[in-house]
């Protein structure tokens, strides 16, 4: 009975929140360990999604907190690394990492602790790796990463690719033919101006690649 009675004193006590201060709720959160809480929180939005179906867009982005950091106490700005899935508006999980050149590093970290089964993960730039894409591959989803000059030989071979794929009419019978090129064009209007928008889509590209600048693919059934 003593046991039970101790049982239930806690659960009243953890449901009355007036009882609780703002640094109480804060020395809670700061005893917390941060990998065990991401870990917890990526299980727990993987059970909330999967009755929704996972199949979306899933965008890794790092951003440094404004005012976060301090030049008089020496104290570096907090950067976080986040991945967001862009049909639900949700943050699936973050990880901290000591400045953006680490991004590289807290990427992969951060994909192992979600269930990515069925998404399209989109990174920038920076994480334009053959590691990061292989692994994105393992986690059975399919990636798109931005090509710049990070990579400059990818970047060279993917642009001849793309200018081949466009002259593809001009080139003679004789020659390998160049890779199909699918184009998309998107119009809106906001804030007094029109954008457009085109997409290019080459669905072969890989093959026209030197070994050396492949990255891993897949398709998601």
């Amino acid at each position: 009975m003593q046991e039970q009675w101790k049982s239930r004193k806690k659960i009243k006590i953890l449901t009355c929140g007036s009882r609780f201060t703002e640094d109480t709720y804060l020395r809670v959160l700061a005893a917390l360990d941060p990998k065990q809480f991401r870990n917890a929180f990526a299980s727990w939005v993987t059970q909330v999604l999967a009755p929704l179906g996972f199949a979306a867009q899933v965008a890794i982005d790092g951003k440094t907190s404004r005012g976060s950091g301090s030049t008089l106490r020496g104290q570096s700005p907090v950067h976080l690394v986040s991945a967001l899935a862009c049909d639900w508006g949700l943050v699936l999980g973050q990880t901290r990492t000591a400045d953006k050149s680490n991004e590289i590093v807290a990427i992969p970290q951060l994909l192992r602790a979600l269930n990515l089964q069925g998404a399209l993960v989109t990174i920038d730039a920076m994480g334009c790796q053959r590691d990061i894409a292989q692994q994105i591959v393992e986690q059975k989803a399919d990636y798109l990463l931005q090509v710049k000059g990070n990579q400059p030989a990818l970047l060279q071979e993917v642009e001849s690719v793309f200018e081949a794929a466009a002259s593809r009419a001009a080139a003679p019978l004789d020659q390998v033919p160049p890779p199909v090129l699918e184009s998309y064009q998107q119009t809106d209007g906001d804030h007094g101006r029109i954008e457009v928008r085109t997409t290019q889509v080459c669905h072969d590209f890989a093959d026209y690649l030197a070994t050396s600048q492949r990255f891993s693919f897949c398709r998601v059934p």
